[in-house]
C-alpha cells in the first residue's frame, strides 16, 4: 500500500504525461457540448460513449506504462500509444470477464432450479427474515468466492503489460498462498481513493448543481479516474515484484 502511493505521488510528472491526451479529449468533447445549442446535437447524445471510450482507452494505457515504469524503469513518453503490450492487456481482461462470468452463470442457474426452493421452503417454515438472511449468506457466500477468485489471477495484468508468459491460471500459483494479503492489500489502498472521492462528490452536491460545475466535474473525474488506474497498476505491479523472482522474458515496448 505505501509503495503504491508513495510511487504515486513521486512520479505525479508521469502521470500527467500518460493522463494528458485522455483528459484534454474528454475537455475538448465538454466544449463542444457547450457550445452546442441544440439539445437533440449529436455532440450532445454522444457525450457519455465518448468519456467511457475515452477513459476505457486511457485506463488501459495508463495502467500499462505505470507497470512498465515500475517494473522495466521504462521511461513514460508524452505521445498515447496503443500497441502490442496494451492489446495483451485488454486481452486479459477479457479473459478475467469470461473466467468470472462462467461460475456467476452456473450459480444462477443452480439458484433459480436447486437454491430458491431451499430458501421458499425456508420461508415457510421460519419466516421471511430465516429466507432473507439465508438469501444474503447464500450471494454473500459467492460473491466473496468472485473476490477471492479474481484477486489471485491479478499477477497476470502486469505480467501482460511487460510481456511476461503467465496466464491467469500461474497467477493462482503464484498467489495461493497470499491471496488474503492482497485482498487486504486491496481495500487499504482502494479505500481511501474511493472515500476521496466520495467526499468530493457529495461536497459537489451540496454546493449546488450547476452548468458550468458540471461540466468541470466531468474534466476532473476523467483525471480521477486515470489517477485510480495507475494506484491499482501500481500495486499489482509492487505485489508482481514480491510475488515472483524477477519479471520473466519481459519484452521491449514495440
Amino acid at each position: 500500500m505505501k509503495l503504491a502511493y508513495r510511487y504515486l505521488f513521486g512520479h505525479l510528472g508521469n502521470l500527467a504525461r500518460l493522463a494528458w491526451p485522455w483528459v484534454a479529449l474528454v475537455a475538448l468533447w465538454e466544449f463542444a457540448v457547450i457550445a452546442s445549442a441544440d439539445d437533440a446535437s449529436w455532440v450532445i447524445k454522444a457525450r457519455d460513449p465518448v468519456t467511457k471510450i475515452a477513459l476505457f482507452v486511457g485506463a488501459i494505457a495508463t495502467a500499462v506504462a505505470w507497470h512498465r515504469a515500475i517494473l522495466l524503469d521504462e521511461p513514460v513518453s508524452w505521445i498515447p500509444r496503443f500497441r502490442q503490450h496494451e492489446w495483451r492487456y485488454l486481452w486479459t481482461s477479457v479473459k478475467l470477464s469470461l473466467l468470472l462470468a462462467i461460475p456467476a452463470i452456473l450459480f444462477t442457474l443452480i439458484y433459480a432450479f436447486q437454491l430458491s426452493t431451499m430458501v421458499a421452503s425456508v420461508a415457510k417454515q421460519s419466516g421471511t427474515a430465516a429466507a432473507i438472511g439465508l438469501s444474503a449468506i447464500i450471494f454473500g457466500s459467492f460473491s466473496l468466492l468472485l473476490v477471492v477468485l479474481s484477486a489471485a489471477v491479478q499477477l497476470a495484468f502486469p505480467a501482460a503489460a511487460i510481456g511476461a508468459p503467465m496466464k491467469l491460471f500461474d497467477s493462482l500459483d503464484k498467489t495461493k498462498d497470499n491471496v488474503w494479503r492482497l485482498l487486504a492489500c486491496w481495500v487499504l489502498v482502494v479505500a481511501p481513493y474511493y472515500l476521496v472521492g466520495t467526499i468530493v462528490r457529495l461536497v459537489a452536491d451540496l454546493s449546488g448543481a450547476s452548468v458550468a460545475l458540471e461540466h468541470v466535474s466531468a474534466i476532473a473525474g476523467a483525471a480521477w479516474v486515470l489517477l485510480g488506474a495507475a494506484l491499482a497498476a501500481g500495486t499489482l505491479s509492487f505485489s508482481f515484484g514480491f510475488l515472483t523472482a524477477a519479471p520473466p522474458d519481459a519484452q521491449p515496448a514495440t
